[in-house]
């Protein structure tokens, strides 16, 4: 083909393998060239699969003989690297794992390979995957693919930058804050992170905050996203969150009913870059246009009970309790990052209970909340991508701290509830500004419906 099939989505790769046009060999060799000629300056794969040629070659024969087995076979994916490969290094970010080989599969990369899909590399991330941006000090840090001088996000931010520099049509992050929707966001990607227990855990690492921690796909469109939830959805034999779960129900050939959407651009989304804050509007109004009907609401409960303040306490008192075994006489192995959050004042057992049941109380609110609604509109964060290691965000001429990059993610993995960021409009700086779409709980279908009304909003 004259055209560079490493710009296609995933769903019409799929459409050309099935049709014999390409090739499952021809693709691989075209994701790996890209990523020998660009991943220097980006920084985004650290693992190669040496199984992948092979797992390519195994696919095109069986299509040939006619097994296709599905829009998954023969399409290389790629895996951020705390989830388990078997028998392929998964640092996790840090030189306490260096040179770790899992002996077994996670859930999610043994239910892609089963479909067809071919592992061709892991992606980088911070270290523990506990942070907002991606750099450690083993790899060092991913830039964005749109600006080398910006950061990709974390903590999926390798496996953004990767799809984002065509290294891969599609990959699996993980998401405890925020760290699958900002670096798509950030990167000009579909970003998912689904209800709490749609996805099985199983093979994820760090194995703690297992309430509000998710696994899910970042892609090119939304129709690719489906496609991968397909796939990976559903209860295992280990993970006890993904039990008794309902089936997901995949939007192709579905239609929407006249939705029931809530908006909200400001109140506990101050301060926001200005552009974002009308981006939202925007958004809302599209969606208006094609009959649904739209509200704006206040949403004051998120400055009522503040999910930064909020996760800081549980996060910081379980993950110290945690890794204390884990580093035990390795200190001198860990970054300065991860000291330094390490040795941070345990919280006491009062602020401790008080966040727990703050959690309890959004989880309430927001139940009674999508009763009343389908989706709600709101900002994927207060910025574009932002400089490496950035002392403050300037939101709209405000100095924000820079964990304020999560303030408007964290609030759906305390409450579990499905939320996708999608590129909706382009900032006057060149960057994407990314729509974030939240739905009911077990609600992803019709998340996933209404991002793509968004992805066919002319730019």
């Amino acid at each position: 083909m004259k055209q560079n099939i490493t710009h296609f989505d995933l769903n019409k790769l799929s459409k050309l393998i099935k049709n014999k046009i390409i090739s499952p060999t021809e693709l691989l060799e075209a994701y790996s060239k890209n990523i020998i000629l660009k991943n220097k300056k980006i920084n985004a794969v650290v693992t190669i699969s040496e199984n992948a040629k092979a797992d390519a070659l195994k696919a095109e024969n069986e299509i040939n003989n006619g097994k296709y087995l599905g829009p998954f076979h023969g399409i290389p994916f790629t895996i951020k690297d705390c989830i388990d490969t078997k028998n392929i290094r998964t640092t996790r970010g840090s030189k306490i794992f260096s040179e770790y080989l899992p002996k077994k599969d996670s859930t999610v990369v043994e239910r892609l390979k089963k479909a067809g899909g071919i592992l061709l590399a892991k992606t980088n991330l911070p270290e523990f995957a506990f942070s907002w941006e991606t750099n450690n000090i083993i790899f060092g840090k991913t830039n964005n693919p749109k600006n080398h001088k910006l950061t990709s996000g974390g903590s999926s931010g390798g496996e953004a930058a990767a799809i984002s520099s065509n290294f891969s049509p599609i990959g699996l992050g993980s998401d405890l804050g925020g760290s699958i929707r900002e670096p798509a966001n950030y990167c000009g990607l579909v970003g998912f992170k689904p209800s709490h227990g749609l996805i099985p855990l199983t093979g994820h690492w760090p194995e703690m905050l297992l309430r509000f921690q998710h696994v899910g796909p970042i892609g090119k469109s939304v129709r690719d996203i489906n496609t991968c939830i397909t796939n990976i959805y559903g209860p295992d034999k280990y993970d006890q969150y993904s039990w008794g779960k309902p089936e997901y129900k995949s939007i192709l050939n579905s239609q929407l009913k006249k939705l029931k959407i809530a908006w909200c651009n400001d109140g506990p989304f101050i301060p926001l870059d200005s552009e974002i804050q009308q981006s939202v509007s925007k958004a809302a109004s599209y969606i208006e246009s094609f009959g649904h009907e739209i509200t704006k609401v206040p949403l004051d409960i998120l400055q009522k009970f503040n999910s930064l303040e909020i996760s800081k306490i549980i996060y910081t008192a379980e993950s110290q309790f945690y890794f204390k075994n884990i580093v035990s006489n390795k200190i001198h192995l860990l970054s300065q990052p991860i000291k330094e959050r390490l040795d941070l004042p345990p919280p006491n057992l009062n602020d401790y209970i008080k966040s727990i049941n703050h959690v309890e109380k959004l989880k309430s609110w927001f139940t009674s909340f999508f009763s009343k609604y389908d989706i709600l509109l709101c900002p994927t964060g207060p910025v574009t991508a932002h400089s490496h290691e950035s002392k403050n965000l300037n939101a709209n001429g405000q100095l924000i701290n820079p964990r304020n990059a999560l303030r408007d993610t964290i609030p759906f993995n305390l409450t579990g509830l499905p939320a996708l960021t999608i590129p909706f409009n382009l900032h006057s700086n060149g960057l994407a500004i990314g729509v974030q779409i939240i739905g009911g709980y077990m609600n992803d279908s019709t998340v996933l419906k209404t991002g793509e009304i968004l992805e066919s909003f002319e730019k």
